[in-house]
């Protein structure tokens, strides 16, 4: 919450070692992958969350099981995995469902929120947005209340009523001394800003206060938008330019190259991962595993590449995928 990103890293490292087993390294694992997640280490932050996870469901720990699957919902949205991205929503919702801790809802909400604008989904955006207040005090949610709403505004093209939210939540977190809270809030204030100046005054003071930690997705994750204003900074950015250079350079393209399909409705890139370790002569379990997903998840995709292919069992469906030139 501090922003001190390599302290907290260091924090999480110790604990791994001294509590090895417990919830704490548990929660240690997810936390130090979404602290990597930050870093636009995406290889490493994949594997500290999917052991957090696996020791988190093994212990019970339903609330380190969501902090998990959210953090995974955003690493798959930012490796272009949209599918996957929606695999891991699915998975929180089951586990919160069995919650009745309304900040936890409230969480997944946002998540749902965060997600589906990455999609470009504002109506499913807007949907979630209302769940997240479902019996909780606004009180309570600190700033996560705001944001999601200034999210949603920028995603609906209301700029100049999330400005006027943005001002005040910045306001808060800054008294709060919470400097995570702060650089979020300052790149949608970028975002959200009237004029090409006031743009560039709020993203400058991000980067100022994001440098020192090396902060990088909280900016990426922002889109083209954002990449346009870092752009447009980095002529005039001093010595913050090796900083905006390292940010620009993690930006990549989202878009997939289709895979040329004679289907009527062509496997999705996670149904295609699917199918490739079916043919690998993995069960529904082992694929589970492999994919951090339950094994009801599986089944539906197993169920959804034997329709799409027009068969009657997972053995043609790996036929008739070579067939087709999809293996």
């Amino acid at each position: 919450m501090q922003g001190k990103l390599h302290r907290a890293a260091e924090y999480y490292r110790q604990a791994l070692q001294e509590a090895q087993g417990s919830p704490t390294a548990a929660q240690a694992q997810v936390f130090l992958g979404a602290i990597l997640y930050e870093w636009n280490d995406l290889g490493a932050a994949t594997g500290h969350l999917a052991q957090g996870l696996k020791a988190s469901q093994y212990i019970g720990n339903r609330m380190i099981q969501a902090d998990a699957y959210r953090a995974l919902a955003r690493l798959r949205q930012a490796q272009g995995d949209i599918s996957a991205a929606l695999d891991m929503l699915r998975e929180l919702r089951l586990v919160v469902s069995e919650s009745e801790a309304p900040v936890l809802h409230a969480d997944a909400a946002a998540c749902h929120v965060e997600i589906a604008l990455a999609q470009g989904d504002v109506a499913s955006a807007t949907h979630w947005a209302e769940q997240l207040m479902a019996g909780i005090d606004p009180g309570a949610l600190g700033p996560l209340y705001g944001l999601t709403q200034a999210r949603l505004l920028l995603g609906q093209g209301q700029q100049a009523i999330a400005a006027e939210m943005l001002a005040g939540i910045y306001e808060q977190v800054s008294r709060a001394g919470f400097q995570s809270g702060m650089i979020e809030t300052r790149t949608l204030q970028a975002l959200a800003a009237i004029t090409p100046t006031d743009a560039l005054h709020f993203l400058r003071d991000a980067l100022e206060i994001a440098q020192p930690e090396g902060f990088i997705r909280t900016f990426v994750d922002k889109g083209e938008p954002m990449k346009a204003l870092l752009e447009k900074l980095r002529s005039q950015a001093g010595e913050l330019k090796g900083y905006i250079l390292t940010i620009l350079a993690a930006f990549r393209e989202m878009g997939r190259v289709p895979i040329p399909q004679l289907l009527v409705e062509p496997l999705s890139e996670r149904e295609l991962q699917v199918l490739r370790l079916v043919a690998e002569g993995m069960s529904n379990g082992e694929i589970a595993q492999r994919l951090v997903v339950s094994v009801g998840t599986v089944k539906t995709h197993v169920h959804n590449i034997i329709a799409k292919l027009g068969v009657r069992s997972r053995t043609q469906a790996v036929a008739r995928a070579r067939e087709l030139a999809l293996l």
